[in-house]
């Protein structure tokens, strides 16, 4: 009785591992194609797009920005965090009230800095063309940018905000 019970609750792991597996490869079979392989336009390149990918300017500078905005909130948590909790921690009651008092004073400032910031771009709508309340009035017409919801000092500012 106990094996088709232990099976039971296996499937459950067995069918998300699936829903996880197939969309994975589904991904890699159609990097691996040119054209539009979802409307039946699609012709096998092999690793074309991959060399190609590579072989961008682009495609290094963003790798270098994402493992610099990695590399220095890590830093940060795993290298200056222990050390400040360590000095904290061993360096008596008057390093302790004075490290509480700064760190107290520097979260009250930055957390409202923080939520305003995240305000301001929303409303702005800095990140995502085509969200924020003033989507409407940002939507192309004639003499704005050629990219719907995207602001004309904006299509000339990133390269990855006009349709290629």
């Amino acid at each position: 009785m106990r094996r088709p019970l232990g099976w039971l609750f296996f499937l459950p792991a067995l069918l998300g591992l699936a829903a996880l597996v197939v969309p994975s490869v589904q991904t890699l079979v159609l990097s691996l194609q040119r054209g539009n392989p979802l409307r039946g336009g699609g012709t096998v390149v092999g690793w074309a797009n991959y060399a190609t990918l590579l072989g961008g300017e682009p495609f290094w500078r963003a790798l270098g920005f994402t493992a610099l905005l990695t590399a220095g909130p890590l830093l940060v948590v795993a290298v200056v965090a222990p050390l400040l909790a360590l000095s904290l921690a061993y360096g008596g009651a008057p390093v302790r009230r004075i490290g509480r008092v700064v760190l107290s004073v520097w979260i009250v400032t930055c957390s409202p800095v923080a939520i305003a910031v995240a305000g301001f771009e929303w409303v702005l709508g800095l990140f995502s063309p085509g969200q924020g309340p003033d989507h409407s009035a940002r939507t192309t017409a004639p003499g704005s940018s050629s990219t719907p919801g995207c602001p004309r000092w904006r299509a000339r500012w990133s390269p990855w905000a006009s349709p290629t």
